[in-house]
């Protein structure tokens, strides 16, 4: 197999996507539970589907152009979550296809091939979760881009639309995935270390990075939401608690087996194989980026499977470095192999648990549970006071207080008449049908305010409050 991806043609990118979708087959055929994180994105994208303005409508700490395409995905095909699939395969397709032509392009190898396409496209199926649609997903196209123009200043290009262009890919990556903002700093520090640019050209790089924020700022301001803005994606690292899904052992465990092979990588590449300087630079720049990532995986506000995405690109680098320089093609095979196996059967191993792992491993707190609300209620526009957005997954968001980390300040802080204000023109305008009340706090907000208390009902023995007919 190998063999047949060292040959330099654009049409074995054909093949990678025939074994992308080959190898994410088993996955389609036993079903991918509903997860939180995916629960999550519907929501927001059918919100916004039906005319919500994101932070202003819709209180959550989402990137706005990851909120603009779930809400295109809802306007264009429904509830469906199929279209998450097919759309995160031709981004993988497309993202292993560009990021072997920047390998060739700047003669990253000492041969032309399409042997990190292959491997990029194996990691991207690392964890079961990757096949959905996260918004990290979407920026890894603007980190290879701005990748690209690192590797390409370090070849002697020296054109200062080049900076510029780096600062707008990386501002959309970061407008797609907040805990990105890293990379921005790991970019300039790479450019510094191997470059020597000239001042003047760092401040193109934030230049550009500072272009794309402020026309988000002038977009809100237009609709008189920039306070929101800012408080709920510009801040939101810092405004919110960090939400454990899983322990950050269960992360390591899972990729278990991609980092025993970067760490092998690591080891023959640093210490047998010989490189050109500018190779040398790129391997530089590619492990610089290893560093970003486990920042990026430091202060994200929610621990889940599908930060390991942010590390395909280097690990497809070293991999991929580690087995052309094998000089026994069939020694390179059988590695090839290897990997293989360990990837995808380490992969397949996570998502169906035998008896050992589930005792490790646990997803008892990353899938949506299912019918927590009575049939009846299916459907119907829900308003959640807590942490458990499970409820919404028969049901429809019925209040801009989505994310309760956001919210949980207004709602539960009832002694403050502006707080009872908002909550109550948020009932008011949006009228949920059904309130779960997970806090214990609707007979201190009917208190406050008694026009609640005449519009819902309690329903004895629970929870539930049911608006009045």
């Amino acid at each position: 197999m190998l063999s047949f991806f060292r040959i330099n043609d654009p049409y074995r990118l054909i093949f990678v996507l025939l074994l992308l979708v080959l190898v994410r087959l088993p996955f389609y055929i036993w079903g991918i539970p509903l997860t939180l994180p995916e629960l999550h994105w519907r929501l927001i994208g059918e919100a916004m589907a039906q005319g919500g303005h994101l932070y202003l409508d819709i209180w959550d700490d989402i990137g706005p152009l990851s909120g603009v395409m779930y809400q295109a995905i809802f306007y264009l095909f429904g509830d469906s979550r199929w279209p998450y699939y097919v759309i995160s395969a031709l981004l993988v397709i497309i993202q292993a296809g560009l990021f072997n032509q920047v390998l060739l392009r700047n003669k990253a190898y000492k041969e032309n091939t399409y042997v990190p396409a292959l491997f990029y496209m194996m990691y991207m199926n690392l964890s079961f979760d990757f096949i959905t649609l996260p918004p990290i997903l979407f920026s890894i196209t603007f980190i290879l881009l701005a990748i690209n123009n690192i590797f390409r200043r370090i070849d002697n290009n020296t054109r200062d639309e080049l900076f510029l262009y780096t600062g707008l890919y990386l501002g959309i990556a970061v407008l797609f995935y907040l805990p990105l903002l890293p990379f921005l700093f790991t970019t300039a520090l790479s450019l510094a270390l191997f470059t020597g640019s000239i001042p003047r050209r760092y401040i193109l790089l934030f230049f550009g990075f500072s272009v794309l924020i402020s026309v988000s700022y002038a977009y809100y301001y237009w609709f008189d939401a920039v306070d929101e803005f800012h408080t709920q994606f510009m801040k939101g690292l810092w405004r919110t608690r960090k939400h454990y899904l899983m322990s950050s052992f269960q992360l390591l465990v899972i990729g278990g087996s991609s980092l025993l092979i970067l760490v092998v990588s690591l080891f023959r590449i640093y210490t047998k194989a010989r490189f050109a300087n500018y190779q040398v630079k790129f391997q530089q720049v590619m492990f610089i980026n290893i560093i970003a990532g486990f920042i990026t995986l430091a202060i994200s506000n929610q621990i889940v499977p599908q930060l390991l995405l942010i590390f395909v690109p280097p690990l497809a680098f070293f991999t991929a470095h580690y087995i052309l320089e094998m000089r026994r093609r069939i020694w390179a095979e059988i590695f090839t192999t290897l990997v293989f196996v360990l990837v995808l059967g380490w992969s397949y191993a996570m998502f169906k648990l035998p008896a050992r792992l589930s005792e490790t491993i646990t997803y008892d707190a990353y899938f949506a549970q299912k019918e927590l609300l009575p049939a009846s209620y299916s459907g119907k526009k829900i308003w959640v006071i807590g942490d458990k957005e499970s409820y919404y997954e028969s049901a429809v968001l019925g209040s801009k207080y989505l994310n309760w980390n956001l919210s949980e300040e207004e709602v539960t802080q009832l002694d403050f008449y502006s707080n009872v204000e908002n909550v109550f023109n948020n009932i008011d305008q949006i009228q949920p049908e059904v309130i779960v009340d997970l806090e214990g706090l609707m007979p201190k907000l009917i208190n406050r305010a008694p026009a609640i208390g005449e519009r819902y009902e309690s329903v004895e023995g629970t929870n539930l409050y049911i608006r009045r007919e």
